[in-house]
C-alpha cells in the first residue's frame, strides 16, 4: 500500500494545526484583550472544540445542500 505525499502532507499539516492554532488563539486573546488566560490543556480542549465547531458551522453553511426542488 503506497501513501501519496500530498495527503500525508495534508494530513501533518493539519494534526500540526489542530495543536498549534488553540495556543496561538489563547495568546492572541491575551495579548489583544488582556485576559489573562493560562495556557492549560482545558483551556486548549475549549479553543479546540471551538475550532472545530466554527469549522463545521462555516463548511454546513457552505455546501450546497444536493437536493433541488424541480419546479
Amino acid at each position: 500500500m503506497e501513501v501519496e505525499t500530498t495527503k500525508l502532507t495534508t494530513l501533518v499539516i493539519g494534526l500540526l494545526g489542530m495543536i498549534i492554532l488553540p495556543v496561538g488563539f489563547i495568546w492572541a486573546s491575551n495579548t489583544i484583550f488582556q485576559l489573562n488566560l493560562e495556557y492549560t490543556f482545558i483551556n486548549w480542549l475549549a479553543v479546540l472544540f471551538l475550532q472545530l465547531y466554527f469549522q463545521v458551522v462555516v463548511k454546513a453553511s457552505t455546501t450546497p445542500s444536493g437536493t433541488k426542488s424541480k419546479k
